[in-house]
């Protein structure tokens, strides 16, 4: 399966919206000849709506580098901010006329007309396209203890392990290096099906362990280096036990990188 990768538009326009931000203060200290270091003269000239501009644009940026789901809303309601104060400084202002601040709000709405790509718009729809964020592997084997909501507690280890979730094979259905037949029946045999929720309780080391509510995102059929198994999803977790779990991830980290230097 091809990785995803993060869309040209979300790196574009983020960055023009920062220009575009910056450009404000930088329009005023050429219009009255201000000095660069003149920041007093300069501020005193933005207008409350151009602070809530700014504060848009600037929010707008971030949220679509990190392609966040509330972009369906800051971006149409950031174009229409825009197209407001560019008419009020068209109606109130002597420095800019109708035509040049309709231009600039007709190219400020062409920009965020490239996030309209089939691309862009799969990746800003489906959180799952956004492998960035996806938390790094560590392929490792821990024991780790599964308790059901129903059923009774198993006892399995670890193929891999993240910050935010998990990944076990089905030990019980691998008995003499054998593949599971059919993931159904493996994941009704054990009782856990995509969406079960379940308590773990991970031993990182002989001293430590940590435990967590999770629930099971997937269900899969051995796939390359994978065995058939479950992925696991951590929902509550506390905070210390967050941060040993950051500790050894770390750790893992440091010992892959000294093994392959």
């Amino acid at each position: 399966m091809t990785v995803p990768r993060r869309p040209w538009p979300l790196v574009v326009v983020p960055v023009a919206l920062v220009g575009i931000a910056l450009g404000l203060p930088i329009q005023i200290m050429m219009i009255y000849e201000y000095s660069l270091w003149d920041v007093s003269g300069i501020l005193s000239k933005l207008t409350w709506l151009n602070w809530v501009c700014i504060a848009l644009i600037l929010a707008n940026a971030y949220l679509l580098y990190e392609a966040h789901r509330l972009v369906h809303w800051t971006v149409p309601i950031s174009i229409i901010v825009i197209t407001l104060n560019n008419w009020f400084v068209a109606h109130s202002g002597v420095d800019f006329s109708m035509l040049e601040t309709a231009l600039s709000s007709l190219g400020y709405l062409t920009l965020h007309g490239l996030l309209l790509g089939p691309g862009t718009l799969k990746v800003l729809n489906d959180q799952k396209m956004c492998w960035w964020k996806t938390a790094k592997r560590s392929q490792v084997s821990l024991p780790v203890s599964v308790l059901p909501h129903l059923g009774d507690e198993i006892e399995t280890s670890t193929f891999d392990l993240s910050a935010t979730g998990l990944y076990i094979p089905y030990e019980s259905e691998r008995e003499n290096g054998a593949v599971p037949k059919s993931i159904v029946k493996a994941t009704k045999e054990v009782r856990i099906l995509p969406g079960s929720l379940v308590t773990l309780r991970i031993t990182l080391d002989q001293l430590r362990s940590i435990r967590c509510e999770g629930k099971v995102v997937r269900a899969a059929l051995a796939s390359g280096i994978y065995p058939a198994g479950l992925g696991i999803e951590f929902s509550k977790m506390p905070h210390s036990d967050r941060r040993r779990l950051a500790s050894f991830l770390r750790r893992c980290k440091t010992q892959r990188a000294s093994l392959t230097s």
